[in-house]
């Protein structure tokens, strides 16, 4: 070869080197589309699907769209929740490639927990009927001697649930089950309302003007002379007062002879509440043993127990305090044999840790 040839011949070679890397990166890109749906052709929302170095969710629709993915053949995976892996090697031309993606959705057994409890005293009522309706069946139970009643086996779907008692006004909701549910259900009495004077007075009998009186969800304020009127059915009734650094709570039961009720305020003198804010921690137990899963309820607040029956809740106010202690069947393993809910006036303190020692 002449050798004024050389040069040009080693600028040819360079050229096709660097064509033939370049090629693969610039040459063909492809679309990956599709909609993801289930069995029936429900669309699956946010649902997640990948392709080769590529990721992306579902919209609302359950489609996708994946740009610049390299033609050839890729692995198609495609995940949701409640629903087996998809798995399917796929063959991606140049240009838009569309795919049709059907889940098959696993076989999800649930539980289902329902407490009844009357809505004013929080007793367990026993033999009230307890009815689930869904896609899948019918299913009617009635609640033990704890107040509950259990259902399983049913598979995630949108049910609607109806608590009936002799004496009770009917409760229904409608929900969509996806995971396992304790659902706590208080019922209102049902019957002639019955007109109720509660007069709350200090040690020595006088009046107490200014006193909150709760009854369930219902607070009222005394007046002058310590009376405040309510309208209740037959029946017993948990009633908290407090009034400034005092508070008492008491069980009445209301019937159409016994419709006045004097409640006399507690002679123990306790720290007054302020602004400050505390964590307040403790350990729960029954009968000397550590109870875990119990709640531990103040007001829209709560805690769960661990399994050395300690529980935290944040942000209580310093002072005296009302919780609600919530012991399901499931906590007490083999010691007890049912369900126990209580109430309980503590001292809100900084730095202290409150032991709860139920009996029961």
């Amino acid at each position: 070869m002449p050798h004024g040839c050389w040069p040009k011949f080693r600028i040819i070679v360079v050229l096709f080197i660097c064509f033939s890397i370049l090629l693969p990166l610039i040459a063909f890109s492809a679309v990956v589309e599709g909609v993801v749906v289930d069995k029936s052709g429900t669309p699956v929302v946010g649902a997640s699907v990948y392709i080769q170095n590529f990721y992306i969710m579902t919209d609302e629709n359950g489609n996708f769209r994946i740009v610049d993915v390299t033609p050839g053949k890729h692995l198609l995976k495609v995940t949701a929740p409640s629903f087996y892996t998809y798995l399917n090697m796929v063959s991606v031309s140049e240009g838009v490639n569309s795919f049709l993606v059907k889940l098959k959705r696993k076989k999800v057994k649930l539980k289902l927990a329902v407490l009844v409890r009357d809505y004013f005293t929080d007793e367990p009522l026993i033999h009230a009927k307890v009815e689930v309706k869904g896609e899948s069946g019918k299913w009617i139970v009635n609640t033990d001697k704890s107040g509950v009643a259990y259902f399983s086996g049913i598979s995630p779907q949108k049910i609607e649930i109806e608590v009936s008692s002799l004496g009770y006004i009917p409760y229904r909701k409608s929900l969509f089950l996806s995971s396992n549910l304790s659902l706590d259900v208080r019922l209102k009495k049902a019957g002639e309302l019955l007109p109720v004077k509660i007069c709350v007075v200090e040690g020595n009998l006088k009046p107490v003007n200014g006193a909150v009186v709760r009854i369930g969800e219902i607070e009222k304020v005394t007046g002058k002379r310590g009376m405040v009127n309510f309208n209740l059915v037959s029946g017993s009734y948990l009633v908290e007062v407090t009034y400034k650094d005092w508070a008492v709570a008491d069980v009445i039961r209301v019937s159409s002879k016994n419709r006045i009720f004097t409640i006399k305020m507690t002679q123990v003198s306790i720290p007054s509440q302020n602004d400050e804010l505390v964590e307040l921690r403790g350990i729960l137990k029954l009968n000397g043993y550590p109870v875990e899963g119990a709640m531990i309820e103040f007001g829209e607040k709560h805690a769960v127990t661990d399994s050395a029956g300690e529980w935290i809740i944040k942000d209580v106010p310093e002072g005296l305090v009302h919780l609600k202690v919530h012991i399901p069947h499931a906590a007490f393993k083999n010691r007890v044999r049912k369900a126990l809910i209580r109430d309980v006036w503590i001292w809100a303190k900084r730095g202290e840790v409150i032991e709860l020692d139920l009996a029961e």
